[in-house]
């Protein structure tokens, strides 16, 4: 089953499932998120370092770190994604937010070999009828610690300008609506010019190109998962007119939001087919 990232604060359910290539801008949340490659590659940019895991490799993500994702369009590369909304109550929430590791990416020597079973079952589990959400925190919780085992972490600086991260979930709540930098700034309560900078140097990007950035992965998804009309998509990712909602997907995407729809499910049917 194909899961689709999203930017909202993560709570309730942990999010788990499998997708093939996957292309994320900068974002971050209240939750543990890791991807293990199945086969391929892909990039995963965590704060301000890039890294490339390959297949039997995993990357890890601890809460309120910025992360984005970045991988070619080919065959191969097959993900498994997992979004755990920890209790703020447990041993690990605080464990997390506390620390963070020096190096978060496990390799086939440095992941224990439980993890890739427990993946698989967490997905089973999830997509189970009626889940057991008992056995399904758990599992994801034992998985979570077996993950740390081969993980040297140190304090995180708890101290530090949090401009960007309020401005990340402010902007991942309202990226469909109308909104500047001076908007944005005055509910922060800080300089539109300090914002600006902050922004820019995290994100590589200004708001404008952020906030479209968020808006055409958000058609992405509803193009790929969904059967709504193209210009109904176009007016729930933010934009007012087809016009303008056609033009920024070709730019950012190479395809028009038809040939998207049309790639992906030639896409997921090829994956699907028995001859393969």
């Amino acid at each position: 089953m194909k899961i689709l990232p999203f930017y909202e604060n993560k709570t309730g359910k942990i999010q788990a499932g499998e997708t093939t290539n996957l292309n994320f801008p900068p974002h971050l949340h209240d939750a543990i998120e890791c991807i293990y490659v199945l086969s391929g590659k892909i990039d995963i940019t965590i704060e301000t370092i890039c890294y490339t895991v390959y297949a039997g490799s995993m990357a890890l993500v601890f809460p309120n770190m910025v992360h984005a994702y970045s991988s070619e369009p080919l065959l191969d590369n097959h993900y498994q994604l997992f979004i755990y909304p920890h209790q703020a109550t447990s041993q690990l929430y605080h464990l997390m937010h506390n620390q963070k590791p020096t190096h978060p990416i496990l390799t086939l020597k440095t992941l224990h070999p439980l993890v890739p079973k427990h993946l698989i079952e967490i997905i089973d589990l999830c997509h189970q009828p009626s889940p057991n959400t008992l056995l399904i925190d758990t599992l994801a919780q034992l998985t979570f610690l077996r993950m740390f085992e081969n993980l040297e972490l140190i304090p995180r600086d708890l101290q530090t300008d949090d401009t960007l991260g309020k401005a990340v979930v402010y902007i991942s709540e309202h990226f469909r609506d109308p909104l500047s930098l001076d908007q944005l700034a005055h509910h922060l309560g800080v300089s539109k010019y300090h914002l600006s900078r902050t922004l820019k140097s995290a994100l590589d990007m200004d708001l404008r190109t952020y906030i479209n950035n968020l808006r055409i992965d958000h058609a992405k998804a509803l193009l790929a998962t969904t059967t709504y009309s193209i210009s109904s998509i176009g007016m729930d990712s933010g934009y007012e007119h087809l016009r303008s909602f056609n033009r920024s997907f070709k730019q950012l995407t190479g395809q028009t939001p038809m040939e998207y729809r049309k790639n992906i499910k030639a896409f997921d049917e090829k994956r699907q087919s028995p001859n393969e």
